[in-house]
């Protein structure tokens, strides 16, 4: 457990580095989005319901794509590859947020992952640690299978609800704070 944390805290500083580092050897506003873009965002109107549906169908098809995933054989190896992943990517948008936006980042970053990938993450652990269930347990089988399915979607709709909130109130609000 501590060498995971470890590895996590690791990959997170060096996803944070290679975004500094990205914006001395290149030209960095080419990658990440400036300032201007995030004011235009935060004074226009998303409508909720447009929104929602838009992305509810981007996150379905990687929640489908992952669920294929899912049933493959090395399926147990994939989830810490994805969490490696998604630690280091998340470093790199920490600091880009951190360097375009200043302090504001900071609220900025954290809203593009609480509370709604807290949920999404627990539905994708869920959807990767699924037991499988031994044939004598036949009856077990098709309620347990249900069950962890509707939980599954349960909580990528509900992240979807919240990612859509957050998207068109919280973060919008935010940034005009801290435009002032």
């Amino acid at each position: 457990m501590k060498k995971s944390i470890f590895l996590l805290l690791l990959l997170l500083i060096c996803g944070m580095v290679s975004a500094d580092v990205l914006t001395i050897i290149s030209d960095f506003e080419d990658i990440v989005i400036g300032t201007e873009e995030y004011k235009a965002y935060a004074y226009s109107k998303v409508a909720f319901k447009e929104m929602f549906w838009k992305l509810l169908y981007a996150r379905g098809k990687i929640l489908v794509m992952l669920a294929l995933i899912s049933v493959l054989p090395i399926r147990e190896k994939i989830l810490p590859l994805f969490g490696c992943l998604f630690t280091y990517g998340y470093g790199f948008f920490f600091m880009s947020c951190l360097m375009k936006m200043g302090v504001a980042g900071i609220p900025i970053s954290l809203s593009a992952i609480f509370p709604h990938g807290i949920l999404y993450g627990i539905a994708i652990i869920l959807l990767f640690k699924r037991r499988e269930l031994r044939s004598y347990q036949m009856n077990k089988r098709i309620g347990y299978q249900a069950g962890g399915t509707v939980m599954i979607l349960l909580l990528f709709i509900a992240g979807c609800v919240i990612e859509c909130f957050i998207g068109t109130e919280f973060l919008p609000w935010v940034i005009r704070l801290s435009m002032i």
